[in-house]
Order: C-alpha cells, then sequence, then structure tokens
C-alpha cells in the first residue's frame, strides 16, 4: 500500500533530493553531481512544499510544490559557494534561477514530480498528482500550474490524462546542451 502524506522529514531528505536528481538528471548532471546535489539541495530543500509517496517506509516518490509563494528550494546563494566555489557556484545558482517560475494568486505551482525508478508504472506518480489536487482543493486554490520538457512525453501524457490542459509552449535553443532539453509546455488544471 502506498501512503501520500504532506511535508518530507528530516530522515527522508538525501531520499528525496536522489530521487529529484534521478527524475532530473539530464538537467542537474552537467551542472553537478549527485553528491555536490546532495550537499546542496538537502539544505536548501523546503519540507512542507512537498506531497511523498511512502510505501513499506521507504519513500517512493514526492511532487514539489509552490505554496504560499514559498519554493521548492530555498532561495539561497551560500550553499553553491560553499560546496562548488565561487565562480561555479555563481554559475549553476544563475543557470538554474532561469527556471524559476513566477507566484501566482490562486494557483498551486507544481515544481518537478519525481517517483522511484523501481516504482515507475506502478501509478505513483498519479497518486502524488491526485494528494497534489486534493491538496489544492482543501487550499482554496482555483488551478495546479506546471511545466513539463519536450523530452519527457511520457509524463505530458499523465497530466493530460487526468485533466491538465496545455497553455502555451516556450523555445530555449540555448539550454538543449547543457541542460537536455529544448522547449517547455505550460499546463494548467482547473480545481
Amino acid at each position: 500500500m502506498i501512503d501520500i502524506r504532506f511535508d518530507i522529514p528530516i530522515e527522508f531528505r538525501k531520499q528525496a533530493i536522489t530521487l529529484y536528481y534521478e527524475a532530473f538528471e539530464s538537467k542537474f548532471s552537467k551542472l553537478m553531481s549527485l553528491d555536490e546535489a546532495l550537499n546542496i539541495l538537502t539544505d536548501l530543500l523546503n519540507s512542507e512544499q512537498t506531497i511523498y509517496a511512502i510505501q513499506n517506509g521507504h519513500l517512493v516518490g514526492f511532487a514539489g510544490i509552490q505554496h504560499g509563494n514559498k519554493r521548492l528550494f530555498k532561495n539561497s546563494l551560500q550553499p553553491f559557494i560553499k560546496h562548488l566555489g565561487i565562480l561555479r557556484g555563481l554559475l549553476v545558482a544563475v543557470v538554474l534561477s532561469l527556471f524559476d517560475r513566477p507566484y501566482k494568486v490562486n494557483e498551486l505551482l507544481m515544481d518537478g514530480i519525481c517517483v522511484d525508478k523501481n516504482m515507475r508504472g506502478q501509478g505513483v506518480g498519479s497518486l502524488l498528482l491526485e494528494g497534489v489536487y486534493e491538496f489544492a482543493k482543501k487550499n482554496n486554490y482555483k488551478t495546479i500550474r506546471l511545466d513539463v520538457v519536450d523530452t519527457n512525453p511520457r509524463a505530458r501524457k499523465l497530466y493530460e490524462k487526468i485533466g491538465f490542459e496545455p497553455i502555451i509552449s516556450h523555445r530555449y535553443p540555448f539550454t538543449q546542451k547543457l541542460m537536455g532539453f529544448s522547449a517547455s509546455t505550460t499546463l494548467v488544471r482547473k480545481i
């Protein structure tokens, strides 16, 4: 049985960052290693901005949300500089900041969803998305917004299957070599 919960406890933070890194490895691997991401992102994780899935005491997935204008990761340059040095730390932080999305009142923004690679295709992602929907409904949001990159058609198909509709697409030709994608589509689901 898979339980969906809110606010990842501290003992699951490193597992959460590992899942996040693996899910978005094409974006992260050219910027930092998994060990560097664990050192930097574990401390920056706003655990209260998560909805997560547990099975038999193991973290099997989570969705990041931007709730109350708080991001999934705290906005701090210090850990990047501490673990990557001044120049590389600044570069990585700037590149990652290019993908920040503005907060909109009455709209819950999803900030990534990741599922343990051994659990993919078993409904964990759908359960997490339903948990996000229930959270948004309970907190009086009108819509849920997310972005999906062009290299992840499987995720886009899942989102559209459960009621997300594409709103706009953006092209980023400069990101293909650096981040592994060249376009993203914003999708919205009404509550």
